[in-house]
């Protein structure tokens, strides 16, 4: 089990490692490692959300790279120069949580958010995927890097918001844990579109859900009954027992 002097120095050597694989894999945009205070980086943490990368075409000084004190960057900070947490994917995140934490039993979505790990599945600010630099070298530091972070964390609940990150994880986990018990889809209510998740054998559960900046399901009335489904399948095992 990790002390706290191990967890500091696991995190302090992942930004040491994002900060040269940035700089030696071509990109320019700058990086953030966990969007969400340093404390909540913990074998405790029982929710992750992990998102693909950091958008933006510039590097951003008031967004600060390893952590973010204020609290999380879903709840204290200003995206596209907008009021703070009103961004449309910061109100997804805001909405997923409050349907987490009503299905486990939490005060409130925003407490539950202050208190779980966010980040990104690849660490370095780019404008989309399509545009990071040598993507495959860095597909492959991110695996190493969650492989690493995941060895030693072992939360009940991931939440990922891509595909390419979904894979990942997946193969992650199945190293560690052995081949999920089941993959299991669940329709969004968005046409054709799916939520899957992965019950890894006593390990996490893994959840996909298609990316929040394009398909707003979360408040949406087409979809209401649909995400009940996908949380209350997501947090079946994620007690904190």
């Amino acid at each position: 089990m990790p002390s706290q002097t191990d967890e500091d120095e696991l995190f302090r050597a992942c930004c040491s490692d994002i900060e040269a694989a940035h700089v030696s894999l071509g990109n320019s945009l700058g990086w953030r490692f966990v969007t969400c205070p340093r404390d909540n980086f913990t074998k405790t943490a029982r929710f992750w959300l992990v998102t693909l990368h950091p958008g933006g075409r510039r590097d951003y000084p008031e967004h600060p790279q390893p952590s973010q004190e204020a609290g999380s960057a879903y709840l204290v900070e200003s995206w596209d120069d907008q009021a703070v947490g009103t961004d449309p994917l910061q109100r997804q995140i805001q909405m997923l949580f409050d349907e987490l934490a009503k299905q486990t039993g939490r005060p409130s979505g925003n407490e539950l958010l202050s208190i779980s790990l966010s980040s990104h599945f690849i660490p370095f600010r780019a404008p989309s995927f399509a545009d990071l630099e040598n993507k495959r070298p860095t597909i492959e530091f991110s695996k190493r890097l969650w492989r690493r972070i995941l060895s030693t964390f072992h939360p009940k609940l991931l939440i990922v918001l891509d595909r390419n990150g979904y894979k990942a994880f997946a193969q992650i986990l199945a190293s560690q844990f052995g081949e999920a018990l089941s993959e299991v889809e669940y329709p969004t209510g968005w046409g054709s579109y799916v939520a899957r998740i992965r019950q890894f054998p006593d390990g996490p559960t893994l959840c996909w859900i298609p990316n929040l900046s394009r398909f707003k399901i979360f408040g949406r009335p087409e979809s209401a009954a649909q995400v009940v489904e996908i949380v209350k399948a997501a947090t079946r095992n994620a007690s904190d027992t």
